[in-house]
């Protein structure tokens, strides 16, 4: 193959943000540059993974859709999210407000404290990280998944479509779908669709890398008071 259809062995580092010590935000306006359209789905697999493998940590604004495909009802939710490497993460909801949902790498709880509840569940059987575990610095799209090109169109016409599918059977989840900055390979919107085809989609705004929270970001005891339900 052609040298120049073969994506950069390491992508184009994200700008420094003179503000933030040791910290990359993507400042590319959106849709920038045009994807290159000789490139593989394996070679852009690879280069979101050389990204996400060059990362500590990140945050990101997020909006979550969830739709049900049986009654085509959709939840709009949005926050604050962050990871850390190894399997660390909180999600932060401004709508629903106060909700929390995270994981010291090894449990997962979401706090609901408009209910005084908390969901207590072991991370690794959870959809969503078991999906999304390359943004957590665990898993690896190019051997946990095959992975197909899909066509953008409208506001995504200048990104790169990744379909990806489990290589090995899940229960959690059948596909998952990423929409990719051309110029960096960082995940713009990732959805996550399950054997009924719902979709959990996040659309992420505002990344910022390598920022260094302190692991206490990511230990929580429920507050005096919370019903604790576990599986």
């Amino acid at each position: 193959m052609d040298a120049s259809a073969r994506p950069p062995a390491t992508p184009p580092q994200a700008t420094r943000d003179a503000g933030v010590a040791d910290a990359a935000v993507v400042v590319v306006p959106p849709g920038a540059s045009a994807p290159n359209r000789a490139y593989t789905a394996e070679q852009i697999a690879a280069g979101v993974q050389s990204f996400y493998n060059r990362t500590t940590d990140f945050a990101a604004d997020f909006v979550q859709r969830n739709r049900v495909a049986a009654t085509n009802n959709e939840t709009v939710s949005s926050g604050r999210v962050e990871f850390r490497r190894p399997g660390r993460m909180r999600w932060e909801y401004a709508q629903p407000v106060g909700n929390l949902v995270v994981s010291d790498g090894t449990t997962l709880w979401t706090h609901e404290p408009a209910r005084r509840q908390a969901f207590q569940a072991n991370l690794a059987q959870s959809q969503l990280p078991t999906a999304l575990s390359f943004l957590m610095g665990s898993g690896n799209l190019s051997t946990d998944f095959t992975a197909r090109r899909i066509p953008m169109t409208g506001r995504w016409a200048n990104f790169y479509g990744l379909e990806l599918t489990p290589r090995a059977p899940n229960p959690s989840f059948s596909r998952l779908v990423l929409i990719v900055e051309p110029q960096n390979y960082q995940v713009a919107e990732a959805g996550v669709i399950d054997a009924q085809n719902n979709q959990n989609r996040f659309a992420f705004t505002n990344t910022r890398v390598n920022l260094n929270p302190p692991v206490s970001r990511f230990q929580w005891t429920p507050p005096a008071g919370t019903t604790v339900i576990r599986p």
